[in-house]
């Protein structure tokens, strides 16, 4: 779903660039006083600012509003937490046992390298660092 709107977004951007682009083509033979080029320039400049503005603004909200932050609330108590450790090519699960519909925290740490939770590549084996977790019934 969010792959689709940025698309779709990604698509509209492209083609309003090349509409400007064309434009400034078109136009750019034509003789005009610099200085209400200027203004309307600086007016221009002005309005992509605060559009700028509004559009970060947003996406800040939307993706703030959608991280999975650990609730403060009567649940909280309830959370088994496992501290996970990462260490080059191998991962140690620390914690209780994991039940069936029990909420679960991973507080994840590095022994040794930046393992940057699998956004980057920590090594050579990478790819075995692999661990399996049991969940247990009710």
């Amino acid at each position: 779903m969010i792959q689709d709107s940025v698309w779709l977004i990604s698509v509209i951007l492209m083609a309003a660039i090349a509409v400007v682009f064309l434009w400034v083509a078109a136009s750019a033979g034509q003789e005009a006083d610099a200085e209400a080029v200027q203004r309307q320039a600086y007016r221009v400049r002005a309005g992509w600012f605060w559009l700028l503005v509004a559009v970060i603004a947003i996406a800040t909200v939307t993706t703030l509003r959608a991280l999975p932050y650990p609730d403060r609330g009567p649940q909280a108590a309830s959370r088994v937490i496992v501290r996970a450790t990462g260490a080059q090519w191998a991962w140690t699960i620390e914690g209780p046992d994991l039940v069936v519909g029990k909420p679960v925290e991973f507080q994840v740490t590095s022994a040794d390298v930046n393992h940057g939770l699998c956004l980057e590549y920590c090594g050579l084996v990478h790819h075995q660092m692999i661990t399996d977790l049991v969940v247990k019934p009710n």
